[in-house]
């Protein structure tokens, strides 16, 4: 399972790595149509509020969603478990890419450094470690596959 979601982690993440090498690599050699973009400042905020939502607001939703479907039940499935953990890093994941889209198109510092800190704040938390899985399965009784009581 962990493998698995490590997978989808790295392969949303490594488009956005690919696109700050590519730009930081342009920008350090002048290269004009990689030099940036200015955009209105209701883009500007409006690309801020996604962040927001998408690194913390909608990841809480699905989190409480969950919770709520799986309360009264003595144990979660494995599948169900997958699927919630994939929902939240596919929620999760697109904080990056605002990160990206901010360094492209020349946002106000500010709002630049809070989306670049929403975005290393999903890609910590996020992360599927081990510790995490096994809290989380704790935390909603998850049952494996392979027991069989």
């Amino acid at each position: 399972m962990i493998k698995s979601l490590r997978k989808i982690y790295f392969s949303i993440l490594a488009p956005v790595v690919a696109g700050f090498l590519v730009l930081g690599t342009g920008r350090s050699l002048h290269v004009d149509f990689l030099s940036g973009y200015p955009v209105p400042v209701f883009f500007t905020i409006f690309i801020f509020t996604l962040s927001a939502v998408t690194c913390l607001a909608f990841p809480i939703l699905i989190r409480t969603l969950f919770a709520n479907s799986v309360k009264d039940k003595k144990n979660t499935t494995e599948n169900a478990f997958l699927k919630f953990e994939k929902n939240l890093l596919y929620a999760a994941m697109i904080t990056p890419w605002f990160s990206l889209i901010g360094y492209l198109c020349l946002f106000p510092k500010f709002y630049l450094a809070s989306i670049n800190l929403m975005a290393l704040y999903a890609l910590y938390y996020y992360y599927p470690s081990e510790k995490r899985i096994s809290f989380d399965k704790k935390i909603f009784r998850v049952k494996s596959n392979n027991d069989k009581t």
